[in-house]
């Protein structure tokens, strides 16, 4: 499955690409325009543009005259600002993607300083995953293009570019938008030192032309595409979910319904939590109360229905594969539907999402669980 952060790079890109294209023709459409006109007699001194609901005449003679140089330089400039823009926000888009292939690469050494009460938070309404992605990404937005570079070949052992000399090109569009965005394209001393065979002066305004923009567009595709090969290569696969149907109906005499997550520490220990026939405390199958399991990874969830005591013995089984340090619950809440009111025949089928009533997560043996809530 291909990335969709690289399918929207090339559409933004091309996008910009065509706006660029269909702008030097108007411009160009402009500046003849502006020529014949002038050389008629008693020619108008403005051209009236509309701008939305805005009517706003400019001079023919200054219009005329920067339509042929100084518009179509201004509008390169700036093309390249959004091209850049367009593929920074692909080096970020990418790497959220990368989260529903592997989960493996957020793990690293850095520690967080925080509060109970902001960890607790955290938890409650993001989760520590999501809140470890929004940390990286955001730090990868506001970092440089060697901050970016240093991420990927930690993260995941790729470069930006395909070679050493492919990623001085792209450092150097890097490097020139930076002049547009904070010295209006004037080069500084450490620019000029850094590119000798460049010529830039810093007296004049480094140029952007039809060529070095074009250039710049093959540059960022370029290493765009060398990323995603590199990185599909790498994780093929999307984490997707497979589901397994227990035994168990879900209709209206389930008394109560459980929802339990827990995270195995070991393909061993995935292999007979996912095993839906596996004989629990009490030579129980699990498929008697089950009525689906669902695995994303090394994480599986269960729906359980029956009453008090038919899921009594799932729950001391899962106490004692944490116990024995094989799996880590991550959830556990009860729907008690002993009360629930319906009209519908005692065989029918309900939404346990929209009836019921949800208490406190205790096992069904009464003992509090701390964090299942």
């Amino acid at each position: 499955m291909k990335f969709e952060a690289f399918k929207e790079f090339r559409r933004d890109l091309t996008r910009l690409r065509v706006l660029y294209e269909a702008s030097t023709q108007a411009y160009e459409t402009l500046h003849q325009t502006g020529k014949a006109i002038m050389q008629q007699p008693g020619h108008p001194a403005s051209v009236v543009f509309k701008v939305g609901a805005k009517t706003i005449k400019r001079p023919w003679k200054s219009v005329t005259f920067h339509a042929r140089d100084i518009y179509p330089k201004t509008l390169r400039s700036v093309i390249l600002v959004q091209a850049i823009s367009i593929y920074e926000v692909f080096i970020v888009a990418i790497v959220a993607e990368m989260a529903t292939r592997s989960k493996d690469w957020l793990k690293d050494d850095k520690r967080l300083e925080m509060s109970h009460a902001e960890l607790l938070t955290i938890v409650w309404n993001q989760g520590i995953e999501a809140y470890i992605l929004d940390k990286l990404m955001n730090g990868l937005t506001r970092g440089s293009l060697s901050d970016k570079l240093k991420f990927y070949k930690t993260k995941f052992n790729v470069e930006l570019a395909a070679s050493d000399t492919a990623y001085q090109d792209l450092e150097e569009v890097h490097d020139r938008r930076n002049l547009y965005v904070h010295r209006m394209g004037y080069p500084d001393a450490f620019y000029i030192r850094k590119y000798p065979g460049s010529t830039a002066r810093e007296d004049q305004k480094i140029p952007v032309d039809d060529d070095y923009l074009e250039q710049t567009f093959a540059i960022l595709e370029s290493s765009a595409r060398h990323i995603v090969q590199k990185l599909e290569a790498l994780y093929p696969q999307v984490i997707a979910p497979t589901y397994t149907i227990g035994s168990a109906p879900l209709t209206v005499s389930a008394q109560q319904l459980h929802i339990v997550t827990v995270r195995c520490l070991s393909n061993a220990a995935l292999a007979i939590m996912r095993n839906e026939a596996r004989m629990l405390v009490g030579a129980v199958a699990l498929s008697d109360t089950l009525v689906w399991l669902a695995v994303v990874g090394l994480r599986v969830t269960y729906v359980l229905a029956g009453t008090g005591e038919t899921v009594k013995p799932f729950f001391k089984q899962i106490a004692s594969d944490e116990k024995a340090n094989q799996i880590r619950v991550e959830q556990s809440f009860r729907i008690n539907r002993r009360n629930i009111r319906s009209s519908a025949p005692s065989n029918h089928s309900i939404n346990p999402l929209t009836e019921g009533e949800e208490t406190s997560s205790t096992t069904p043996d009464g003992s509090d669980r701390s964090g299942l809530d």
